[in-house]
């Protein structure tokens, strides 16, 4: 027989599918950082397509994981309710999104090239659009951009999570709406 969850065991059940959610965007974004674009148009367009198949395993990794957690969750202990799923889903959102967050800003930190070519791009397709003062914006914002990167993956991911676990709740655990414990 399970037994009944306590909020100690919800925090640290969360805390594991949080780290694995964590690894699973950090696994599929490594090949990318690693390899970088390549040289040549076709080896462009092949880290292109590889890129987004890795996006396509990221989404759908990602919300695979959360259900398989949610509904293990409710397996392991008694008395989980939707409630109770929700919960540890934005308990799981919250951990592995500082997981994310936290990697992106370490990659950002020890790779601050990557930023300075992203902003020379930025300035190549929009450029013409930009006049002194947004040029000077975009040089000052350079050394923050690490820190606004942190937290704007902390938020995208947070927010993600917490709509795919506001779903998945619904719907886990089942209910029985013949059980004569739902009614009065």
């Amino acid at each position: 027989m399970a037994e009944a969850i306590e909020k100690s065991r919800l925090w640290s059940e969360a805390a594991l599918s949080g780290l694995v959610l964590g690894v699973i965007p950090i696994v599929c974004t490594l090949p990318g950082t690693l390899l970088g674009n390549g040289d040549g148009a076709a080896a462009a367009m092949g880290m292109t397509a590889l890129s987004m198949i890795l996006w396509v395993v990221k989404v759908f990794g990602c919300m695979y994981a959360m259900a398989y957690f949610m509904k293990r969750l409710c397996t392991k202990y008694s008395g989980v309710d939707n409630q109770t799923t929700f919960r540890f889903g934005v308990i799981t959102a919250l951990l592995s999104a500082l997981i994310v967050a936290g990697y992106s800003l370490l990659n950002m930190t020890l790779h601050p090239e990557k930023v300075t070519d992203a902003l020379e791009m930025i300035e190549s397709v929009y450029g013409s659009l930009m006049d002194s003062n947004t040029r000077e914006a975009m040089e000052g914002m350079s050394g923050d951009l690490p820190r606004i990167s942190f937290f704007t993956n902390l938020l995208y991911c947070f927010l993600y999570g917490t709509v795919l676990s506001s779903i998945l709740s619904r719907s886990i655990p089942k209910k029985d709406i013949f059980s004569q414990d739902d009614k009065e």
